[in-house]
């Protein structure tokens, strides 16, 4: 059987749940079967492109600087995406979060000869507004309607968001689970003990945990704004941020201004998530929208109690252990305080149970593709 060659626009190689996702995907899939590349933005040392090296694929940068801006820039990589969708890659395969966007790369990609195109949906919703991006969303569910576009899309939510109603309803679409590493986050009290020692966290301490890009739809302020109320009241009560970001900054500077230092921690990225997620005891989302969030999966692959906002989809709850809340500050702080902790390790069997090992997804998007190509 011929090797199949993936173009996998992936836009940057980060730490988000999407870049995560396509890594693990890469890591798991059979490469005698599947050569995949991953296709970036900018110029520059991202989270991930060790890892990239390691599994045999390059990463391919569309700008030469490390920015997108200017128009200079800009004509530079819509040169180079034009040679890169000539070639001779087999798919072209792209992440993206809005119907608007398939504008862009997508539909390039078929305007430039490309006859084999995957859109996965990963999100439910976005943060632009005004008639433009209305109608460029409209148009984008349009060109997306097309059936030589494979359509895959991380839950029935993201799916209506980036197809419309009318593809979701009739399942034109593959539902394909955002598989994790399942091995990395199963619950060990030994661990737990370990890393909250080294985080400097008392055993019998309450552990709230958020992991995540700073970013605006994130909404990591809200969840500060939480510990500034439960540290007033509750003497053994932590904060853990893993993850990095723009908003990183203004986020440590109002912890600083409310001498939050020793009881909020800010972890930065991490290749330990899994064992830092076994110190938690809830982990909070508090995002303004969601396709459906890898990291509440690993959250609930490793027994914690996870409290998500109620923008976030229900199918997120796989275990019975998730809690969906309006953006109310005090529901969410009366949410913690009477809560108890659940049996972690019953909640690893329930997620395995739904599907959300990578090695299933890896074979099923395998034999999409070798149905498709061959």
């Amino acid at each position: 059987m011929k090797k199949i060659r993936v173009l996998n626009m992936v836009y940057w190689l980060g730490s988000g749940g999407i870049e995560r996702f396509s890594v693990e995907l890469y890591r798991y899939i059979n490469h005698n079967r599947i050569q995949m590349d991953f296709i970036t933005k900018c110029n520059i040392k991202e989270f991930y492109d060790e890892d990239v090296k390691e599994l045999g694929a390059k990463k391919i940068t569309l700008s030469i600087s490390n920015t997108t801006k200017g128009f200079f820039t800009k004509i530079t990589m819509l040169r180079r995406a034009i040679k890169l969708f000539k070639r001779g890659y087999n798919v072209a395969y792209f992440n993206i979060s809005s119907p608007a966007d398939a504008l862009k790369y997508p539909l390039l990609s078929r305007c430039m000869g490309m006859k084999k195109t995957i859109v996965h949906a990963h999100s439910s919703s976005d943060s632009k507004s005004g008639i433009i991006h209305l109608i460029a969303n409209i148009l984008g569910r349009k060109y997306l309607n097309n059936e030589k576009i494979i359509k895959f899309a991380c839950s029935e939510t993201a799916a209506k968001w980036m197809f419309g109603e009318k593809v979701c309803d009739s399942k034109k679409y593959y539902e394909i689970k955002n598989g994790i590493d399942i091995s990395k986050f199963k619950f060990n009290e030994t661990t737990r003990d370990n890393y909250r020692k080294k985080l400097n966290i008392p055993l019998d301490a309450i552990v709230v945990g958020q992991v995540g890009r700073f970013v605006e739809l994130k909404n990591h302020q809200f969840t500060i704004s939480i510990a500034e109320e439960l540290v007033k009241s509750n003497q053994n009560i932590y904060f853990v941020f893993v993850g990095d970001g723009q908003l990183k900054s203004k986020c440590e500077e109002r912890v600083k201004q409310s001498s939050l230092q020793n009881r909020v921690m800010f972890l930065g990225n991490r290749k330990d998530v899994g064992d830092i997620l076994q110190t938690i005891d809830f982990f909070v989302m508090p995002s303004f929208y969601e396709g459906l969030p890898v990291s509440a999966i690993e959250a609930q692959a490793s027994g914690c109690k996870c409290i998500l906002s109620d923008s976030v989809t229900n199918e997120t709850d796989v275990t019975g252990n998730c809690v969906f809340l309006p953006l109310d500050k005090n529901k969410w702080i009366n949410e913690i305080e009477s809560l108890a902790p659940v049996n972690r390790n019953q909640a690893f069997e329930k997620v395995v149970s739904a599907g959300y090992d990578i090695n299933s997804t890896a074979r099923k998007i395998e034999q999409i593709l070798a149905d498709w190509c061959n």
